[in-house]
């Protein structure tokens, strides 16, 4: 072979190896997991399952299938706007039941905003906080990392806020309970105010065990959440200096060893919570004479 030959087949040679470089390169990229949604804090309301969410004056509250302020929200859109989506897994409709994505078991979040999202989330992928997506409609498989199927549950009660009541100890102004021991009402100039410190902190975030829909309670614990055995009102200034109020009650334990609560304001809404934690507010009018 002539010396011009074997340099044309040498420059040959260097340019189908700079081509399948740049193709090896670009598949790479192709491959490398991408930001599932950036665009999450832009987010206006979302959709998991039967729950609905919507921002509002700065708040998410849950609005489907009961009203009720939120909790976690933000959260969990942090976790979906870094999450990140692998290359297409599987595109075989026959193969979607491997990955619990079949239209009957799959769970449909829908997000609005800037930018939509809809997805169906199946089972858990490979590590602990990964899960199983395809887009509705599509039988293409993908695997997203850094998104917990736990924290995007379809049950109501997992994203409704179990605070009752949260607030600051200065801006009480009186307190009222009444107990099976009795009635208490201090106000904030009474020398036995001092006596409220252990309530006034548990006030400044009370929070239940867990919540529900009170429509979708059964007829024993729908009785009971009307028999008031404990209630407490609190008188206090909002931040803009207005006089607010704010009151719940609570029921006699049950057999599940928990009481129900009602919020005044909050009609959709049931409370359940060990009796340990009324301890706080449980005050014996004997210490107030």
């Amino acid at each position: 072979m002539s010396p011009r030959a074997l340099g044309r087949l040498v420059l040959a040679f260097a340019a189908l190896a700079a081509v399948y470089g740049g193709w090896t390169a670009l598949d790479a990229r192709s491959r490398r997991p991408k930001l599932l949604y950036p665009a999450a804090a832009q987010a206006r309301s979302l959709a998991v399952g039967g729950v609905r969410l919507e921002k509002g004056d700065g708040a998410w509250s849950l609005t489907r299938p009961f009203a009720a302020p939120a909790e976690g929200v933000d959260a969990a859109l942090a976790e979906l706007a870094a999450a990140r989506v692998s290359a297409p897994l599987s595109d075989d409709p026959a193969r979607l039941p491997l990955f619990a994505l079949q239209d009957s078991s799959a769970t449909r979040l829908e997000v609005e905003g800037a930018t939509p999202l809809s997805l169906l989330l199946g089972g858990p992928g490979a590590d602990p906080d990964s899960v199983f997506v395809r887009e509705p409609g599509s039988p293409v498989v993908r695997e997203v990392d850094g998104l917990s199927r736990g924290r995007w549950s379809a049950d109501p009660g997992a994203w409704a806020d179990k605070t009752l009541v949260s607030l600051e100890a200065a801006r009480v102004t009186k307190v009222s309970v009444r107990s099976p021991k009795g009635a208490v009402a201090v106000d904030s100039k009474d020398p036995r105010w001092p006596k409220l410190k252990p309530l006034l902190d548990a006030l400044a975030k009370f929070s239940a065990d867990s919540v529900g829909d009170v429509s979708k309670l059964e007829a024993e614990p729908r009785v009971r959440l009307e028999r008031v055995e404990f209630s407490l009102e609190v008188e206090t200034l909002d931040y803009k200096g207005d006089p607010a109020t704010l009151s719940f009650t609570v029921s006699p334990i049950g057999q599940d060893f928990r009481h129900l609560a009602k919020v005044k304001g909050r009609d959709s809404v049931v409370y359940s919570l060990a009796g340990w934690r009324l301890d706080p507010l449980r005050l014996d009018p004997k210490d107030f004479r």
